[in-house]
């Protein structure tokens, strides 16, 4: 009889276990997240470094040197490194970044530029040949407290971790020392210390002309005539009316050097021919003679990312009718100052 009580009771738990929910059952279940708080020790940023060191061949100044492109529309690459850890492993670190900052002059006067996120590199192939070559070249930002011995020491016990990012510079951004604020944040929200430094994008002014020659055709003696340029760059560089840009990373002035097209001088009175120019329907007319030395200056300034006509006139004061003249001009340009100032 034990035997038999004992079946049925099984029997019946199974078939217990085995009821349907009812399709119209509902049954309500409460969820909940709390966040961790933050805890434990902040990530420590130990150096940081910029690359290419390229306007700075024999590495004699103590912070990265970057040439601009001096092509117009053009871009050149700036990569970010730093080396971070945290007390708590590597692995606890979540995200690096670094905010890059205009020089504190005009035309930016400081402001920010952008926030370029790092992603960790390769140890062993890319981070420690990348760290002792900027070591090298005297690039690297240490950290307060912080040795170079310290730093290979942690690499080789991969006690910290190399990080990069990359961004470019615009061949027309403005020259000047670029700072850079690196930090990380780790998996507790924990956020390290600022480590900053500065990069130079390296002055240079340059610019570019959409003609090669100036006709001024048929003139009469003692008349002052003008060609006349227009705001549109010819890319084929063969127009007739001549316009200049700047394709540097400085505001800059034009300058022109020009012969006596063969008309020579006469004694006691002086040059055969002058000459005019001006940057911009309303800039300023500048007249010279024949092989001026230095060369003319233009007052006007031609800023960053601009594009300007040029006028140019000759006078001719003695010569021959019906003979063609024909000469030399060189263009070039030099640096000029920033325009404006910057507020304290």
């Amino acid at each position: 009889m034990k035997k038999i009580a004992l079946t049925i009771f099984v029997l019946v738990l199974v078939a217990s276990l085995c009821v349907p929910a009812l399709a119209d059952d509902t049954t309500p279940i409460q969820t909940g997240v709390e966040i961790a708080p933050a805890g434990g020790e902040p990530p420590i940023i130990k150096c940081k470094w910029e690359t290419p060191d390229d306007g700075d061949l024999l590495n004699e100044a103590a912070l990265t040197q970057i040439l601009p492109p001096g092509r117009y529309q053009e871009t050149v690459p700036v990569f970010f490194w730093a080396i971070i850890t945290d007390p708590q492993g590597t692995d606890t670190v979540a995200k690096a970044y670094v905010d890059v900052f205009h020089p504190v002059t005009p035309p930016e006067c400081g402001s920010f530029k952008y926030q370029v996120p790092l992603y960790k590199v390769d140890k062993e192939t890319v981070g420690i040949p990348a760290f002792e070559d900027a070591w090298a070249k005297g690039l690297v930002t240490l950290g307060p407290g912080i040795t170079y011995e310290d730093v290979m020491h942690q690499l080789s016990q991969c006690l910290c971790d190399v990080w990069m990012g990359q961004e470019v510079l615009d061949y027309h951004q403005p020259a000047g020392e670029y700072r850079v604020e690196a930090y990380a944040r780790d998996v507790k929200d924990n956020w390290s210390d600022l480590l900053i430094n500065h990069f130079l994008y390296v002055p240079t002014t340059a610019c570019e002309f959409d003609f090669e020659q100036v006709y001024y055709g048929s003139v009469d003696i003692c008349y002052n005539k003008w060609i006349g340029g227009d705001m549109i760059f010819d890319e084929s560089m063969v127009s007739m009316f001549p316009t200049v840009r700047n394709i540097g990373n400085t505001n800059l002035r034009v300058t022109v050097w020009q012969d006596d097209m063969g008309l020579g001088e006469t004694s006691g009175e002086g040059w055969n021919v002058e000459f005019d120019a001006r940057l911009g329907a309303t800039g300023m007319d500048v007249q010279y003679f024949p092989f001026p030395d230095p060369a003319v200056t233009l007052p006007d300034i031609l800023p960053l990312c601009n594009t300007q006509k040029l006028d140019f006139s000759i006078h001719v004061i003695k010569g021959m009718s019906n003979t063609p003249y024909a000469g030399n001009m060189v263009l070039g340009c030099v640096g000029a100052e920033w325009i404006g100032s910057c507020s304290p």
